[in-house]
């Protein structure tokens, strides 16, 4: 066959009623078939959110965060305990005795009645440095505590904004694998009219056939995989139901060195860490307390009934002050400083450690979001060059120009392209997520 017969051959192709069956005399499934008809797409779940909705109901729902704002609600409580140290304890007691019976005695009365009863009221106080000293530690107990519920959402934030991001690619993969089905339908139907016309080998129609079988494929891999991101957001958020993630966009990220300064002085876990070095501090003042002597006041009052000869007064107190000096212990203060000195150590080295890896976390995140964005910009431009290629090289194919092979891989090439380009995109979003999570905007 000379070139000018291909060439009409393959208008005549271009143009006809594409309902003419195979030359091989075989009944393949025609491009026209329900059979290629693409998917619908994954029914989404009822819930949907936004990422600053998503976050929200992470404060209120999320397992860990719940967690930590128990821990709260203990710190408080602990706090409470240590302002009892400095309030007197008031106690009262009533007793009731019954003897076998009274003695009596003419001209005196009652020796020993039978039935009494006792009531006393007991008020304790002691005054320590000490119990200042616990006030003081529990408040930055509570203090260090609620910085670390706030660490905590950011870490919460962190990955919620991960998963959230995933379900937004694995929602554009799905919707990208129905437009590779119907490039791969086309490239089939085109396969099979060049087979019927001669203008093809039924090897041609065959593996299209099965290029479009296995875009079918991937698009069942990635609904499943949008189920599954749905599916793994609600768990994140605490719930029991799939979210469906609505298009968001992230806060502006800062420069580097605005970051840096940023995140050294407001990070939660900072923040923490500077609140536990405060702590550590304050248990060194409470070590050295348990050298000065305290003083314990108490008053204790009783009244009885019936009175007697030997307690005609129903109501009678005392009050007792009695002052403590610590003489030996057996180290116990010893040891107790040198611990107390040694969680300062710890304490700074922890800070100091902690704002060094601060830095490196948001220059790491700099440069990945550098890189993120000329990997996107270049897997952008494969996606739109290999696209053009694919459309060049189905018109050659249709007019003759180029095989079934050529056609294969351009497409093959184009659908690699538009898969990289997503994970391009998902890409540049987590190191901005990781970003805004080191300064601690999140």
């Amino acid at each position: 066959m000379t070139w000018l017969a291909v060439v009409a051959v393959s208008t005549v192709i271009a143009l006809c009623p594409r309902t003419a069956g195979a030359q091989d005399g075989s009944s393949p499934v025609r491009a026209e078939d329900d059979t290629w008809a693409a998917p619908p797409l994954p029914q989404p779940p009822t819930e949907r959110l936004t990422l600053e909705e998503a976050l929200a109901r992470a404060d209120a729902e999320a397992v860990d965060l719940v967690i930590a704002r128990l821990q709260v609600d203990r710190s408080e409580a602990a706090e409470r305990i240590a302002w009892a140290g400095i309030l007197p304890l008031v106690t009262g007691s009533v007793s009731y005795s019954r003897l076998d019976e009274s003695i009596e005695r003419a001209g005196v009365g009652t020796v020993r009645p039978a039935d009494s009863i006792t009531g006393q009221l007991t008020i304790t106080e002691t005054l320590s440095m000490r119990a200042v000293s616990q006030i003081r530690i529990a408040e930055s107990e509570s203090d260090a505590v609620r910085a670390e519920l706030d660490d905590a959402r950011r870490a919460a934030h962190a990955a919620i904004a991960r998963v959230y991001f995933t379900a937004l690619a694995a929602q554009r993969a799905s919707e990208l694998t129905r437009a590779q089905i119907a490039d791969a339908v086309r490239q089939l139907r085109a396969a099979q009219l060049r087979v019927e016309a001669g203008a093809a080998i039924g090897l041609d129609a065959a593996r299209a056939e099965v290029a479009a079988l296995d875009a079918m494929r991937r698009a069942a891999d990635a609904d499943a995989a949008l189920e599954r991101a749905w599916d793994q957001l609600g768990e994140a958020l605490g719930l029991d139901v799939a979210v469906e993630p609505a298009p968001s966009t992230l806060p502006s990220v800062p420069s580097e060195d605005a970051a840096i300064q940023r995140a050294q002085a407001t990070r939660a876990d900072v923040r923490a860490a500077m609140l536990r070095r405060e702590q550590a501090s304050r248990l060194v003042d409470d070590a050295w307390y348990r050298f000065v002597p305290s003083i314990t006041l108490g008053w204790v009052g009783t009244l009885t009934a019936p009175t007697t000869i030997f307690n005609p007064d129903p109501a009678q107190w005392v009050a007792t002050a009695t002052l403590n000096i610590p003489f030996y212990d057996g180290g116990v203060r010893y040891g107790a400083l040198r611990d107390a000195q040694t969680q300062v150590s710890q304490a700074d080295e922890f800070l100091e450690g902690l704002r060094r890896r601060v830095r490196i976390e948001i220059r790491d995140a700099r440069r990945r979001i550098d890189t993120a964005e000329r990997a996107l910009a270049i897997a952008t431009r494969q996606a739109e060059i290999a696209r053009r290629a694919v459309e060049q090289t189905e018109e050659g194919y249709r007019a003759g120009a180029n095989t079934g092979l050529e056609l294969d891989a351009a497409r093959r090439d184009a659908e690699q392209a538009d898969l990289q380009r997503i994970l391009a995109e998902l890409e540049l979003d987590n190191a901005r997520v990781d970003l805004l999570t080191a300064v601690g905007d999140l």
